[in-house]
């Protein structure tokens, strides 16, 4: 009688090692973002990856990218779009994809091409045969499957539907965390604790990646550091614990070298596989597209993360293969004053 120990030999559990890790790499799945698929390589079976942003910096377009470019692989993408009203994910998409073409056909209505105005149909007149064009592609976006929030979503409700789909998922997203109902009568950080282990282990019982997007706290103090630490994930610290991985997104505090680019700091503050990163990212957000730019130029941050330095090119790890130098000698980024 062992207990229910299940104690094994490691030279008995290690038999066909080398193949179930090479047949792993096969589902490698791209972030499609350029800082992150360099470092992070992927999103591997058995991932919990934490993506994490303040309010409107863009968590839900990071992700839509994800599940848009996944599915259009042909790999079966689940989201759970907890937060959006109905319809938004696919808006997004197809606003996406009538933007990128426009640009790609320096389409007359680049310089106005905005989502504020295409959602309330301003645009309508002058994008023409475009919007028909997306329909199409849209309707091509088969592999992707959308769940909208009801009144009531639980833990209980994700481990259940994650089972359902766990033969053809490989893929599912979660936005976000903290639209998940849990018990109010009791402790919030126990309770987030929970219900991220649920999720954990709804992983590793299909085998089928998921990131979950989180929300961030309120920064204090005057002078916030530019990239947000793990111990701003609203709940329990024990929430980036659970995770095999998380990656955060902050906007730089300046603008960008033209209008509709947004400079934006990409970290990995961790990773179970390889270990957090020790580089910061700084890319542009294209604010026509929704998307992020895959060049980035790698930094590091000092001073209490509230200073960022561009690294010399010669001193690029190998693995930076979107790397960009500025083409400064010296680039310095220093967090602004915040208004208490």
């Amino acid at each position: 009688f062992d207990f229910g120990m299940d104690f094994k030999p490691a030279s008995e559990r290690i038999g066909g090692e080398r193949d179930q890790r090479h047949k792993q790499a096969t589902r490698l799945l791209p972030y499609h973002v350029g800082f992150f698929d360099d470092y992070l390589r992927g999103i591997v079976p058995h991932d919990l990856v934490l993506i994490g942003a303040d309010s409107g910096v863009g968590k839900t377009d990071a992700v839509t990218e994800i599940a848009e470019r996944t599915a259009a692989d042909r790999r079966n993408v689940y989201m759970f779009a907890l937060e959006a009203e109905p319809l938004e994910i696919e808006r997004r998409i197809k606003f996406r994809w009538i933007a990128r073409t426009a640009i790609a056909r320096a389409h007359s209505i680049v310089r106005d091409l905005n989502y504020p105005d295409w959602y309330l149909g301003r645009l309508s007149s002058r994008i023409g045969p475009l919007e028909a064009e997306a329909d199409e592609y849209m309707a091509s976006l088969t592999n992707l499957q959308t769940y909208y929030k009801g009144k009531d979503f639980t833990g209980a409700d994700i481990h259940r539907l994650c089972l359902a789909v766990q033969d053809r998922a490989d893929l599912i997203i979660i936005d976000h965390l903290h639209y998940v109902d849990i018990d109010e009568t009791k402790n919030e950080n126990s309770e987030y604790k929970r219900l991220v282990k649920t999720i954990r282990d709804t992983v590793l019982t299909t085998g089928t990646p998921i990131a979950l997007v989180v929300h961030l706290r309120k920064g204090e103090g005057i002078r916030e550091p530019l990239v947000p630490s793990l111990e701003r994930i609203h709940g329990s610290s024990d929430i980036a614990k659970i995770a095999t991985a998380a990656v955060m997104i902050s906007r730089a505090p300046f603008a960008g070298r033209e209008w509709h680019l947004a400079p934006t700091f990409l970290s990995v503050p961790k990773w179970r596989i390889g270990g957090a990163g020790r580089h910061v990212a700084l890319c542009s957000y294209d604010m026509r597209t929704r998307s992020y730019l895959d060049d980035y130029t790698l930094g590091r941050v000092e001073n209490g993360g509230r200073d960022w330095t561009e690294i010399n090119t010669d001193t690029r790890p190998p693995w930076a293969r979107r790397f960009r130098s500025s083409g400064c000698e010296l680039t310095t980024v220093a967090a602004a004053p915040r208004r208490r």
